[in-house]
């Protein structure tokens, strides 16, 4: 498939995720759809097929906050594909609670995989560090998704929103 465009999308079970994947089908691009637990799949394959894109959608199992297995499975994707085209870094979780009920183990637990697992991922594609197999199509873009990235604040999101502000410039800045 040296000419079909390929977007890797993580956190694809629900949400941003999942819907993000079915857009990028629609629109023509073989959409990696990524997840920690590809048990969960039912809701993206009822989507998909509602939009009639299930033919252009693979799913896979991704956890993001493994160190070594995003690389391993993004060297996978560009092996079968030749290529990536996008990647979307949308998987991750957040904590809920006021900042003083949060100790600060919790804070570095969000902190840490906020940041860190868009690197690892970022790392997988980018062209100071990926196999020459992830670079040699053609410049790609790096993007991240996030629920909260509305510029308020909620007084029990103290650590998910800093965390997150923290990760988006960087995923935005950032050329395959």
């Amino acid at each position: 498939m040296p000419d079909a465009k390929v977007a890797v999308i993580t956190g694809c079970s629900s949400g941003l995720g999942l819907l993000t994947a079915i857009e990028f089908a629609k629109n023509g691009y073989y959409a990696v759809a990524t997840m920690r637990d590809p048990e969960r799949r039912s809701r993206l394959n009822q989507a998909a097929e509602k939009a009639t894109v299930r033919e252009r959608i693979d799913i896979r199992q991704l956890d993001v906050a493994a160190f070594g297995h995003s690389t391993l499975v993004l060297n996978n994707i560009a092996r079968d594909y030749g290529h990536l085209a996008v990647l979307v870094n949308n998987a991750g979780f957040s904590m809920s609670g006021f900042a003083e009920d949060l100790s600060l183990d919790e804070y570095r637990h969000q902190f840490r995989d906020q940041l860190l697992r868009r690197r690892r991922c970022e790392q997988g594609c980018d062209p100071h560090h990926a196999p020459p197999k992830i670079r040699t199509h053609h410049p790609g873009r790096l993007g991240g998704l996030d629920a909260s990235a509305i510029p308020c604040s909620a007084p029990t999101a103290a650590q998910s929103l800093p965390s997150k502000a923290g990760a988006n410039p960087y995923a935005w800045n950032s050329t395959l």
